[in-house]
């Protein structure tokens, strides 16, 4: 090692394979940073697909919130009027002279 340092020192120049070394190294590190950047890149498509998705089951949801809510309000309605109609056919049956407390016929 104090050979190499001493040729060093006294020829001014690096040896051949110190160089060769350093040069290896640096292309490592232009991959690297390539490598990172494409890296970066991919996850910033990625994200940027995410989001774009997320909007749209945002939208859909909605969508289906209010079809929910319309619907499900006329379910409810008919619903109700269905157990109204069949409240006056018991009341109806009930009332009826001919209808015994035997034979209830319900009509709907």
């Amino acid at each position: 090692m104090e050979e190499a340092n001493a040729i060093q020192a006294n020829s001014g120049e690096q040896p051949s394979w110190v160089s060769a070394l350093q040069t290896s190294l640096d292309a490592m590190q232009a991959k690297l940073e390539n490598a990172q950047q494409n890296m970066d890149a991919k996850l910033d498509r990625i994200g940027s697909q995410m989001e774009e998705h997320l909007r749209g089951v945002r939208e859909e949801m909605g969508q289906l919130r209010e079809y929910m809510d319309k619907h499900g309000e006329d379910m409810k309605q008919g619903l109700d009027s269905f157990r109204e109609e069949t409240n006056r056919n018991f009341e109806t049956a009930e009332a009826d002279p001919k209808c015994g407390p035997k034979r209830r016929i319900l009509r709907f």
